[in-house]
């Protein structure tokens, strides 16, 4: 164990279940989200490939955007989520266990066409 550190990871999949709310100000909405963040990740122990330990996580995820009906059909969106999953073991081969410290920030943007 090297005690608790940060260290890159790589992200398979990661999702988030999250309800937002929100105040809509003419065409142009900003929101709070919140909820529940899943992801799979794994480590490369000593970066060739050999050792490799994975890891499917469960935390919290929060965050915050804008809306902007750019038309009555169009509609532009930009946000930012954190989501935590927590300090973890990750179990490398030999028993060699690593703690790890796990969280992803993501910016987003998007263009929703409404019909």
């Amino acid at each position: 164990d090297d005690g608790d550190y940060l260290r890159p990871l790589e992200s398979k999949v990661s999702g988030s279940i999250r309800g937002r709310v929100g105040y809509a100000i003419e065409n142009v909405m900003p929101y709070f989200t919140a909820g529940v963040a899943i992801g799979s990740f794994r480590d490369d122990h000593n970066g060739n490939g050999s050792d490799i330990a994975k890891e499917t996580l469960t935390g919290y995820a929060i965050g915050g955007g804008i809306e902007w009906g750019i038309t009555q059909n169009l509609i532009a969106r930009g946000e930012y989520i954190f989501s935590d999953y927590g300090t973890n073991d990750f179990q490398f081969s030999g028993n060699d266990i690593h703690r790890i410290d796990v969280q992803t920030h993501d910016f987003r943007i998007g263009l929703a066409y409404k019909f």
